[in-house]
């Protein structure tokens, strides 16, 4: 996980931006300054059973849970969670097959850097040359705009 958190985040983790990594089904959240400990954090979770996510935003202070839209501190790429129909997600007119979002990204005006198998769906990441680093509150409003 460590690769991709470089490549999301660069060097921007940090005291003032910190990753953001939970787990399920305990719904505990960590924060991190820097990447060095993550991996084996990681790791030792997975191995105890637990699912391990990242959050896509570095965040400020010490926001409760994992952070909301005013906490976030930077972010490092775009990205969209693409679920598949089956047992997972049940009832929903969603792509039936990893080919099926493949065709649907490819209609896309830029192609994703990044693309996971997510287990039950897709995670598709359009990294930034950098990550954006919010100097306020407007950074912060024009780049939820811009993700959505």
């Amino acid at each position: 996980m460590g690769d991709l958190l470089t490549d999301i985040f660069g060097e921007a983790i940090s005291v003032e931006r910190r990753l953001v990594i939970f787990t399920m089904p305990d719904k505990r959240t960590r924060l991190f300054d820097g990447l060095a400990a993550v991996d084996g954090y990681c790791r030792q979770a997975s191995d105890q059973g637990r699912e391990v996510y990242f959050g896509l935003g570095l965040v400020r202070g010490t926001p409760k849970g994992r952070g909301e839209a005013g906490d976030m501190a930077a972010l490092g790429a775009l990205w969209a969670d693409i679920d598949l129909a089956g047992p997972a997600h049940p009832g929903k007119a969603l792509p039936e097959s990893i080919a099926e979002v493949e065709g649907l990204l490819a209609e896309l005006p830029l192609p994703p850097s990044v693309v996971i198998d997510s287990g039950h769906g897709v995670h598709s990441y359009w990294l930034l040359k950098e990550p954006w680093v919010f100097e306020d509150e407007a950074d912060r409003r024009r780049a939820a705009t811009f993700s959505r």
